[in-house]
């Protein structure tokens, strides 16, 4: 990889777990996959080539977008699609409705402010159709308590950086999604205290 592009130690560590949950979602018939957030690009670069059926649309904030396309183009699959700026809040719907057989986010709900990850939730609701799936990745709290000490001092970590982050409570994410009409499918323990969470649109 070019050594001036974007790189994420976590992305390195965390990528195969997820490849290996994601491939138990992704259903034969499934075509697209949205993912909101995509950082670096290498989730993207990583996962697209070896979910073989799938065209996967990279989204993120302008200033993540050279990065992202620095890694697809080293990636050279043509199903990882032209990175597009998506910024929750402002940014209509970044596909067709009912387009998107999945939308994937990693690491993003403990960053954006909690208003924002009650309109993505909503959005997608509003989005996406039934039967689609909507895939999330990062540490949460459980009846506002925290699964590890370093969850808990990386929660203080965040709130020093900025007053709007901090690790969400996995029974508040529960409810945004099932008002936006899903279920939850699984909720997985992954690597470093992390949790994937699945969620199917059955309305």
């Amino acid at each position: 990889m070019s050594k001036t592009a974007a790189f994420s130690p976590a992305c390195e560590r965390n990528r195969k777990p997820i490849l290996n949950e994601l491939k138990t979602i992704v259903r034969p018939e499934d075509r697209i996959l949205l993912e909101i957030g995509s950082g670096t690009g290498q989730h993207a670069a990583y996962m697209a080539p070896q979910l073989t059926n799938i065209f996967w649309y990279p989204t993120d904030m302008e200033d993540k977008i050279a990065g992202i396309e620095q890694w697809r183009q080293e990636a050279n699959c043509e199903r990882i699609q032209t990175s597009q700026v998506f910024r929750v809040g402002e940014s209509n719907w970044p596909l067709q409705s009912d387009q998107a057989d999945m939308v994937f986010t990693a690491n993003t709900f403990h960053i954006m402010p909690a208003d924002l990850v009650a309109q993505l939730i909503q959005q997608a609701g509003e989005n996406m159709h039934k039967g689609s799936r909507f895939v999330v990745y990062g540490p949460f709290k459980y009846g506002g308590d925290f699964t590890s000490e370093s969850n808990r001092e990386f929660d203080r970590q965040l709130k020093a950086t900025a007053e709007h982050q901090g690790i969400r409570d996995f029974e508040w994410i529960d409810g945004l999604f099932q008002q936006a009409g899903f279920r939850c499918l699984k909720d997985v323990s992954m690597p470093a205290n992390n949790q994937l969470l699945a969620y199917v649109k059955t309305s």
